[in-house]
């Protein structure tokens, strides 16, 4: 013979949540900047000037291009140089003529050295001969900057900022409800006992 048993059955209760979450606001208002002073930088320059010296004397006298007194004073020592060295070959062909008379021949000696043109050399040359000739003075001048800054006084109004926040919300229900069965299983059950 089977005996009857009882079978239980549950249900488990379920729980459900909805969350609200607003946003949170913020409102930034501006700050306020006042200018109090506003001063001026002050910048002050000096400067001493480069001074540069060219003596190109030598370089023009090797060039013939002097100045007049100095070409006068040459000319003057030169001529002395010359109607020195003429009245020396004056004397000296004059002492050649008297030597005639001892059977020497001095004319055609003579004749040569007065009519033969001298020799004429032609060269390149460069004005100036040497860079030597020409003396250069270089001082270099002086730059001076200075600045003195001068800074703004400034007076600044903060803005606050407005914050919002909203509360956040949580709304619970029951989405299946708790439940329990009983079942008689197997066997005959008289139930008019």
């Amino acid at each position: 013979m089977q005996m009857p048993h009882i079978q239980i059955s549950t249900t488990d209760a379920k729980l459900g949540v909805q969350t609200e979450r607003p946003p949170m606001e913020i409102q930034q208002h501006d700050a306020e900047i006042y200018t109090i002073n506003n001063h001026v930088d002050t910048v002050t320059i000096s400067h001493t000037p480069m001074e540069l010296n060219v003596d190109q004397t030598e370089a023009f006298h090797a060039a013939n291009l002097v100045a007049p007194l100095r070409s006068a004073q040459e000319f003057y020592a030169q001529a002395d140089v010359t109607a020195s060295e003429y009245t020396s070959k004056t004397v000296r062909q004059g002492d050649q003529m008297m030597d005639i008379a001892n059977g020497q021949s001095a004319i055609p000696h003579i004749a040569r050295e007065n009519w033969a043109p001298p020799q004429k050399e032609a060269n390149i040359g460069y004005m100036p001969a040497s860079l030597d000739q020409t003396v250069i003075d270089f001082q270099s001048g002086d730059l001076h900057v200075d600045i003195e800054s001068a800074m703004p006084d400034f007076n600044v109004e903060r803005g606050g900022a407005d914050v919002h926040i909203p509360n956040w919300q949580l709304n619970p229900y029951i989405e299946q409800k708790a439940s329990i069965q009983f079942d008689v299983v197997g066997g005959q059950v008289d139930h008019t006992l």
